[in-house]
């Protein structure tokens, strides 16, 4: 009798060992899984999780964010160099939603800042000034929406009363 329940809490310690190893494991493979994936705003969430609130910040999770910020960063701005070169009022108002993205992750990150791990290593990241991008982006909104504006109301001068009545709307 007490040999079976020696047995079976011999056999409990190892399952609950094994079950421990393959959370764990499974945790990185995640974390690597995210970046791989692209997915680098929820990995910098989960990174900052993780650290937040710690004096001593694993360097694995400081490492992570580092580079999901610098990805995440460098795809935005790429996005943001392939919508100027098209010029179309709705693409400058995609600009503007993408570089206010950008402004709020890195303001999230700030608060972080400065990154250092446990074994001392200190995270760069390479901010944005987004206050210029979105000042650019509004000015050629609002360029955009003047130029449809005269050309509805050219054709309402020549007598084309929708025309004038979308012009009225586009000078509001």
């Amino acid at each position: 009798m007490c040999l079976e329940n020696l047995n079976t809490m011999k056999t409990n310690c190892y399952l609950a060992i094994l079950t421990s190893l393959m959370i764990a494991s499974a945790g990185c493979h995640t974390t690597e899984r995210m970046l791989d994936q692209g997915r680098y705003d929820e990995l910098l969430s989960l990174a900052q999780r993780k650290i937040s609130g710690k004096a001593l910040k694993k360097e694995k999770y400081v490492v992570l964010i580092e580079e999901a910020f610098a990805k995440i960063t460098e795809r935005d701005m790429d996005r943001i160099d392939r919508l100027k070169v098209s010029n179309r009022s709705n693409d400058w108002e995609e600009i503007v939603v993408i570089a206010v993205r950008v402004e709020r992750r890195q303001e999230k990150l700030r608060s972080f800042l400065p990154l250092v791990a446990d074994n001392g290593y200190q995270a760069t990241f390479a901010f944005v000034k987004t206050h210029e991008i979105i000042h650019h982006a509004e000015n050629q909104i609002v360029e955009k929406l003047y130029e449809e504006g005269l050309n509805f109301l050219y054709s309402g001068r020549a007598g084309d009363k929708v025309s004038a009545q979308t012009a009225y709307k586009k000078f509001q």
